[in-house]
């Protein structure tokens, strides 16, 4: 096996049965590259489940390799956080990268409502945290980077520690993100329609807490469930 490697982490970050990438996917392709001394790490992504981009950036700190992240176009949401997993962060040009508070969709009563809202903040203290070991910033600073949803150049990650370089070579890639995923995207950036079956996979950008399906509402589905068989049989 060639000494150099390469990995690439393009599209929406979720469940794999949906077209998304998963953690399960990355762990895989490490395992294949156990021999490889360097991995370099090509990163398109709007982000997608928080959960999975940390699984996914433990797994690359873990690998024994050096880990070399280049992001081609974007590493947006849990595409950056992938991308503090790497040793070594490299932005090109015209790429961008952005941070923002987890967020997710969830039904229920007030107390289930308390309890994501309870997730959620855990959520966002361990992302603020994550950047904050990266960059050498202090904890309020990221979070002030993370509550304002912050899209950052090439040169701007740099300055602020989010990555190590910025690359004048262009890859040819672009930036696209799904509709309606983020309020401050620059227009610069493609917006295009999510296949509808991911977006029912995802309970929001960054998935932070599950939906949570009150027993009563679930109750109501099987019962509807029941009726529509018995249509059918009928």
């Amino acid at each position: 096996m060639a000494e150099e490697a390469e990995l690439s982490i393009y599209g929406e970050i979720g469940p794999s049965f949906f077209g998304m990438i998963d953690d399960l996917a990355v762990l895989s392709a490490l395992g294949e590259l156990k021999a490889a001394k360097k991995i370099n790490v090509r990163i398109n992504s709007p982000g997608g489940d928080a959960f999975m981009g940390v699984s996914i950036m433990n797994a690359l700190r873990r690998h024994p390799a050096k880990i070399v992240a280049h992001i081609d176009a974007l590493a947006a949401s849990a595409a950056s956080i992938v991308a503090m997993g790497a040793d070594k962060i490299v932005m090109h040009e015209g790429s961008m990268m952005m941070v923002h508070r987890a967020w997710t969709i969830a039904i229920g009563n007030s107390s289930e409502m308390a309890k994501v809202a309870d997730t959620l903040a855990k959520v966002d203290s361990n992302i603020v945290d994550i950047y904050a070991h990266r960059s050498g910033l202090d904890a309020a600073k990221v979070k002030q980077l993370v509550d304002d949803e912050t899209w950052m150049k090439a040169q701007e990650a740099v300055d602020l520690g989010f990555a190590d370089e910025a690359d004048s070579i262009s890859t040819g890639q672009s930036a696209k993100v799904p509709q309606g995923w983020y309020g401050k995207a620059p227009d610069t950036i493609t917006r295009y329609t999510p296949d509808s079956r991911k977006a029912a996979a995802m309970t929001g950008l960054s998935i932070a807490a599950k939906s949570i399906i009150p027993p009563e509402l679930a109750d109501r589905r099987a019962q509807l469930e029941r009726i529509k068989t018995r249509l059918l049989a009928a």
